[in-house]
């Protein structure tokens, strides 16, 4: 098997500088930094559907000039080197995600400072546009929350619709894009418990389900999904913790938020992120319903896992310990579903790693 190229995006902090290109040793697990690229708070990090292009969203609140400071950046990617074309300011605080859409015109980045999701135009060369459209999602905050935190949006697979996870309304706004004009039509939304807030959101591969892994209660839930539509009807919610972790949150005696989520290719196995328990969190998926089953979980080797990735055409998995500065690589389970991933025991160091990114 050959190696593997993946892309680290990091907090501006602790001696980070920017993107990291890391080389994956597909055998092993083992990385090594291959170079680097400088870019302010790259939380988040997305690939144009033909791999030409990375995009990143740098997430940041006022400028000095007092204007609202997040914007996204669009990369030509070079082998393992990143060219920067250009930098789109969003009109918005603290850009914490970014989405491609499948035919790869047009880009939408999550506010979370302002509660928004932006729509921003790529050209046929990798360059950004003044954005075209800019919503915030309707709905009343839920308890401890000032307004709308949008965290992420999710495009189907077929382009119709974006899944926009709002952590501050708890609730997920649907809406289709119009590809001629760039505008975001809401077409529906589904409202999670108070204090629920979801996050990261995952379609399921093969069956039309989905899932959304809900930062503030530490818990997944599954929907059906209608493709017509769009609309999510849910239907079942899971704990990400362990039975004991989660009676000592519940007590006040441990504090867990939850981050990020993914299905396995094959959709047999669902895998969120836990930060204060450390860990990933490991379900099988029924192949008929979609539900979940938790099957077990497994530290991810550091402080805070905020994101990790699913390295295409191999059995690894990457986790990005934000406030352990690593990276660890994990082998993932064959074709039982809900097996746990094992710790190969290869860490790399990297500053304040906050988003892992494979390429194909």
């Amino acid at each position: 098997m050959s190696d593997h190229l993946f892309f680290v995006g990091t907090y501006s902090q602790r001696g980070s500088k920017g993107i990291y290109a890391v080389r994956l040793a597909s055998e092993t697990g083992a990385m090594t930094i291959i170079g680097d690229t400088s870019a302010n708070n790259a939380s988040f990090l997305c690939l144009s559907p033909d791999g030409k292009y990375l995009y990143a969203a740098s997430e940041t609140g006022e400028r000095p000039d007092g204007k609202r400071g997040g914007a996204l950046l669009s990369y030509a990617v070079q082998g393992s080197n990143l060219k920067q074309l250009s930098e789109q300011p969003v009109e918005g605080q603290y850009t914490c995600h970014v989405a491609c859409s499948p035919n790869g015109r047009w880009l939408v980045a999550s506010n979370y400072g302002d509660g928004t999701h932006v729509v921003v135009p790529v050209g046929a060369n990798g360059m950004l546009g003044k954005p075209t459209d800019i919503v915030a999602n309707s709905g009343s905050p839920g308890p401890g929350q000032s307004g709308g935190h949008a965290h992420s949006a999710t495009f189907s697979v077929d382009g119709a619709f974006v899944y926009g996870c709002d952590l501050g309304l708890d609730r997920i706004c649907v809406y289709r894009l119009d590809d001629a004009s760039g505008k975001l039509i809401p077409a529906s939304a589904t409202v999670l418990p108070p204090g629920a807030g979801p996050r990261h959101f995952a379609l399921h591969p093969k069956l039309a389900t989905a899932y959304v892994i809900n930062e503030l209660n530490s818990t997944v839930t599954m929907f059906t999904r209608n493709p017509s539509t769009g609309a999510l009807t849910a239907e079942q919610t899971t704990e990400t913790l362990p039975r004991a972790a989660e009676v000592e949150r519940r007590a006040g005696r441990l504090k867990n938020s939850c981050a990020d989520i993914h299905v396995s290719p094959d959709g047999k196995t669902l895998y969120g992120s836990n930060r204060g328990h450390d860990s990933l969190a490991v379900f099988a998926v029924n192949e008929r319903t979609g539900k979940l089953t938790a099957t077990g979980h497994v530290p991810t080797g550091g402080k805070n896992p905020r994101n990790f990735g699913l390295v295409p055409k191999t059995a690894l998995l990457l986790a990005a310990n934000m406030d352990g500065d690593n990276v660890l690589s994990f082998k993932r389970g064959g074709d039982k579903a809900g097996e746990v991933p094992t710790p190969t025991g290869a860490t790399l160091a990297i500053p304040a790693p906050v988003c892992v990114l494979p390429v194909p």
